[in-house]
């Protein structure tokens, strides 16, 4: 599994990482974390499976993307202290959970570990001023669509490369 956050990282680095890393089941359908939650401020790598990225705005929650396997979540709610979109499983899913002390850590140390981090913040920024912009909501879709359609939505990067 590829992860980009973690290129350029020494292999020692990499093996300490790797350490802190907790494997952990989320069935289809749980929210592993909600917009607005203030808990659970843990950063996750999806190792298998979907999980859907969804966010409320006026009274209505909006898919916004796919995580697919080596995609990270929950870092922005960690460096906001809350929580700013709901991620939930589309399927049975294993991620691997990097508890919120030891990110911070490394965040401090690594530059690779801060710019994922800034490239996540762009995508999510550029994400929202597209949702706030369009009340017809071009970028995503209302949640009262088939489960089919929602394995078959597009990744992060592309969502955001064909709204530019």
């Amino acid at each position: 599994m590829n992860i980009p956050w973690f290129f350029g990282l020494e292999r020692h680095t990499l093996l300490v990482v790797a350490k802190e890393l907790r494997s952990v089941s989320c069935t289809a359908g749980t929210t592993l974390f909600a917009q607005g939650e203030k808990e659970n401020l843990d950063m996750y790598i999806v190792k298998s499976g979907w999980m859907s990225i969804n966010y409320c705005w006026r009274g209505c929650e909006y898919y916004l993307c796919t995580l697919k396997p080596g995609d990270v979540c929950g870092e922005l709610g960690l460096l906001q202290n809350c929580h700013q979109i709901t991620i939930r499983a589309v399927v049975d899913c294993q991620l691997l959970q990097w508890k919120e002390s030891l990110f911070r850590q490394a965040y401090k140390r690594y530059y690779s570990i801060r710019d994922g981090c800034k490239a996540s913040f762009t995508r999510y920024q550029k994400a929202m001023e597209k949702i706030h912009s369009n009340t017809n909501n071009a970028l995503g879709k209302p949640l009262r669509v088939e489960h089919d359609e929602l394995l078959a939505g597009m990744s992060c990067q592309r969502l955001l490369k064909s709204s530019e």
